[in-house]
């Protein structure tokens, strides 16, 4: 059946699956299941090899949910019973997901003609509204300074990702010192970490599907006791439930991959908001800058 023109019930991937997780907490779908419901499902996001081998009970103890609310919530997704929708996670496990595939042969399959432009348009208002609603002001607050007061600051994103970290390392690199984008020039990840001081911050950005490299990455610098700042798409990602300050960036959309639209408008909205604080120290910064280019005839 269907009950949103992008989403299919029962879900057929966990892509598919991991899309009415995030419709639903936009509020854009409603399947009146609770927020333990809610949690326990993007615990078994999550973790698939988990929710693919756990038996209900187990699954019950490891998610904080009852067995009859595991069932119940199968049942709301378009399954016949909680076997059915353990199935998805146990043939996940056996085979890869092919997402962005998956994403292009529904946008292939979709055959609009005409109105895409607006239709993108819409979707794309409807994604920055997004942020303003789970823009967390405190959390705001606390980015800001994390990246004011660090002694240095190094980011990292992994495929897509790099170029939200290229673009938030280079664009704070114009107001303050000490930014580093990590793996720009082919570095290991642990000769980075060994490089870290306790006064630094480490910035991972990623939405789903994770890297995993950027989760272990994130987990490893939290267990060095470096501060780390999450730029993800939920508040049950596994970047966000490492992360001493996360801010939240819709990243769901009508494109063969993940959409980039809400992270930029986030960055640039923190980075304005740095410059701000900073005051003089960045515009000098931004003049010493405009010298070197000057000198080195760098603009056309």
């Amino acid at each position: 059946m269907e009950n949103n023109e992008n989403v299919q019930f029962p879900p057929q991937s966990l892509s598919q699956l991991s899309h009415v997780l995030s419709l639903m907490q936009q509020g854009q779908i409603s399947l009146r299941l609770g927020k333990r419901c809610m949690t326990a499902l993007r615990l078994m996001l999550d973790d698939p090899a988990m929710a693919a081998t756990q038996n209900i009970t187990q699954l019950s103890r490891t998610t904080g949910v009852s067995p009859a609310s595991l069932t119940r919530l199968a049942k709301l997704l378009g399954f016949v019973g909680f076997k059915a929708f353990q199935l998805l996670f146990k043939q996940y496990s056996k085979i890869p997901e092919r997402y962005y595939s998956a994403q292009a042969r529904a946008l292939i399959d979709s055959k609009q003609e005409h109105g895409f432009v607006s239709e993108r348009l819409e979707t794309q208002k409807a994604s920055l509204d997004n942020v303003l609603l789970n823009l967390d002001k405190t959390q705001l607050a606390h980015s800001i300074a994390a990246l004011i007061k660090a002694q240095r600051v190094w980011v990292y994103g992994s495929r897509q990702s790099f170029s939200m970290a290229s673009l938030l390392s280079y664009e704070l690199s114009l107001v303050r010192k000490g930014v580093n984008i990590i793996n720009a020039a082919g570095d290991s990840l642990s000769a980075i970490l060994n490089e870290v001081s306790p006064g630094d911050l480490m910035v991972v950005i990623g939405s789903n599907p994770y890297s995993r490299s950027t989760v272990l990455l994130a987990k490893t610098a939290k267990s060095m006791g470096l501060p780390l700042l999450a730029i993800t798409d939920s508040i049950h990602s596994p970047l966000a439930q490492v992360a001493d300050i996360c801010l939240m960036a819709d990243s769901q959309s009508r494109f063969y991959t993940n959409s980039m639209v809400s992270t930029v408008f986030l960055i640039e909205t923190l980075l304005i908001e740095v410059t701000r604080r900073l005051g003089d120290k960045a515009v000098d910064h931004l003049r010493t800058r405009e010298e070197l280019i000057s000198k080195l005839n760098d603009e056309f």
